[in-house]
């Protein structure tokens, strides 16, 4: 598949992503935060099921990475997912979702630990940047950002839900190379809702679900399908293809498509500050993703002319 194509893709989830934080509210209004996280996995894995065995003839993994897929379902499904929405509970959305928005930094920093990517000005210069964007996009907003005493409880469950989802691509690293991303989707999901029932299954027992409206049974959808079973597949294809330090970047862009989507459904507005943060972040995206071949042109172009100078 063409690289432009993976780029548009994931493009794709970014919006689907982001108008998850408006959509998603509809369902929240009926269900609690983990019944309904734990009700879209279990609405997608028979869907997952079906097109595994559909486009590669098997179920099967192999034994001896039946812990590999433990580790990733734990750390990206429920560890992650249960600490988003935890942290709703102490802090505001917007804490939280800009903290979220932070992950691709814990990748690239893990990633320069093990040695599989390196430090360029054009990294650094990118990242700052996106950051400073995501900070302007979130924090010139109506509800702004604030770090108190009170909040600190949401924001620290946040920061360690961010952390979590920057290690996920290192959890699926060595499955990528032997397991489609949709198989990998499906058993992330699979495992990720053994562990979630640990946790709820007894509030999801207790729900009364003829009496749910049907915006509630929409947004489960919205998130089983488009949020979960696209996305996730999509963006462990990504990671596959690109690698974690080009794909998680677009983590950046998630706030920006939640205030557009939210500005076309519910009427919210961007002032100016926020359109710059937009800027920035798509700046600074581009610089992480293009920095390492444009600081190989600089270099070249740079020796070429110190040859030219000596000539």
């Amino acid at each position: 598949m063409r690289k432009s194509t993976v780029d548009l893709m994931l493009a794709a989830v970014v919006v689907i992503w982001g108008a998850n934080y408006t959509i998603g509210k509809f369902g929240m209004q009926a269900l609690s935060p983990d019944v309904f996280t734990l009700t879209r996995f279990l609405l997608v894995i028979p869907v997952l099921l079906f097109l595994v065995k559909w486009r590669e003839g098997t179920l099967g993994i192999r034994k001896r990475d039946i812990p590999a897929f433990l580790l990733a379902a734990l750390v990206g499904i429920t560890l992650y997912q249960t600490l988003f929405v935890a942290s709703l509970k102490y802090t505001t959305a917007t804490n939280a979702s800009l903290l979220v928005a932070m992950s691709p930094i814990f990748t690239v920093a893990i990633a320069l630990l093990k040695r599989q990517e390196r430090l360029t000005p054009m990294l650094i210069a990118g990242s700052l940047l996106a950051v400073t964007g995501v900070i302007l996009v979130k924090g010139a907003g109506e509800h702004g950002l604030s770090f108190t005493l009170e909040s600190l409880r949401g924001d620290v469950i946040a920061g360690v839900a961010s952390f979590l989802f920057g290690c996920y691509p290192f959890t699926t690293a060595r499955l990528t190379k032997t397991y489609s991303a949709m198989k990998i989707t499906l058993y992330t999901a699979l495992f990720g809702s053994l562990f979630l029932a640990l946790y709820c299954g007894a509030d999801l027992m207790s729900v009364h679900w003829a009496a749910l409206p049907a915006s509630a049974w929409w947004s489960l959808l919205y998130a089983a399908y488009p949020v979960t079973a696209y996305s996730l597949a999509v963006w462990n294809y990504g990671m596959e293809v690109q690698g974690a330090s080009r794909v998680m970047p677009f983590m950046y862009l998630v706030p920006v498509t939640a205030i557009l989507v939210a500005m076309v459904w519910i009427g919210e507005k961007m002032n100016g500050w926020q359109w710059l943060g937009a800027v920035m972040i798509l700046g600074g995206v581009f610089l992480v993703r293009q920095g390492a071949a444009l600081w190989q042109r600089l270099k070249a172009a740079r020796a070429t002319g110190e040859q030219s100078m000596k000539m």
